[in-house]
């Protein structure tokens, strides 16, 4: 059950992105905060000027979990909180190592519905309750960074309320290295085409709503851009296949239309013979039906996941 403090300080209500009215997302509102579980380590405080935390939902992520919030510590946010959704394999093992030793706060979200804005507007939520001035809603297969500076700092001298982030895809190839268990280091395929959409940081007023995915904010204030985010959206077949079932599953519980989130309903029904199909045309480069995150190219051979800063700026596509 989530603090009377956090009740409290729950965002007001604001219109939902999209077509989605007010009553519903209240309701929606409600029970994602009563699936909450907010641990101890975690106080409201005043709001400390310049302060930067992270904030991110997480679902049987082992092989990337303990990477990216090292990641993002070595961004120079001053937290990382986590909500962990009912994982059953090593993840909450890795969190709560992490959370040992490190400011790392893990919330346990027992809904099974996917409904992610309103899940990560209360996370990030929470974070401003706590003191954060800024906040960073990442997904657990992204690495962001700034060009020649820790996003931290980026954001420190940020004069905007919002900073959109790019987003460039890093897929599997079969030139891989199948001998590195990481992913983040394992995968080189380097989309030089920016996705479509992009992500944004915040400084979150009391009135705020994170869109389905990350990919906007319904807030009032200035913007400005000068993020990046290498994204590692498919990291081996098992996990593509996994991912797309559970997001499958987790979508038909929620309130949004059937075109909300339809490569997760589409590829998400396909049978093993189809999944592995998709998964030899992400290692082969090839545009893909059905999938949000298709390869474009042209693709050049880089190492997102071993790097501190943005290093292809200059060279990537506009």
């Amino acid at each position: 059950m989530i603090p009377t403090w956090m009740r409290d300080r729950t965002p007001g209500v604001a219109l939902a992105l999209g077509s989605v009215a007010k009553p519903a997302y209240r309701a929606e509102r409600r029970t994602a905060r009563d699936h909450l579980v907010v641990p101890s380590s975690m106080r409201p405080a005043p709001r400390v000027p310049g302060s930067v935390w992270a904030v991110t939902m997480m679902h049987n992520e082992e092989d990337v979990a303990e990477h990216v919030v090292l990641h993002m510590l070595g961004q120079g946010v001053d937290a990382v909180v986590v909500a962990d959704n009912l994982s059953d394999d090593r993840t909450p093992e890795i969190l709560a190592g992490l959370a040992a030793r490190l400011s790392v706060h893990i919330v346990r979200d027992t809904w099974t519905a996917h409904a992610q804005g309103t899940k990560m507007t209360l996370v990030a939520s929470l974070a401003r309750s706590c003191g954060a001035d800024w906040v960073i809603p990442f997904d657990a297969d992204e690495l962001w960074f700034a060009e020649g500076c820790s996003v931290s700092a980026f954001l420190r001298h940020a004069s905007a309320d919002i900073v959109t982030a790019r987003i460039h895809n890093v897929f599997p190839s079969v030139d891989d290295d199948v001998s590195e268990n990481d992913p983040f280091l394992r995968l080189t395929s380097f989309d030089l085409t920016p996705s479509r959409v992009h992500k944004v940081a915040i400084r979150p007023h009391r009135v705020f709503k994170l869109s389905e995915g990350n990919l906007d904010v319904n807030m009032g204030g200035a913007r400005s851009a000068g993020l990046y985010i290498a994204h590692f959206p498919f990291r081996s077949f098992e996990q593509m296949a996994a991912k797309l079932r559970h997001g499958r599953k987790a979508l038909a519980e929620t309130r949004f239309p059937t075109d909300t989130g339809s490569h997760w309903r589409i590829a998400g029904a396909w049978d093993d013979e189809q999944l592995r199909a998709t998964y030899r045309g992400l290692q082969e480069g090839r545009p893909l039906e059905h999938m949000s995150w298709s390869p474009v190219g042209p693709f050049e051979r880089l190492h997102p996941g071993g790097w501190n800063a943005w290093r292809v700026e200059r060279r990537s596509a506009a």
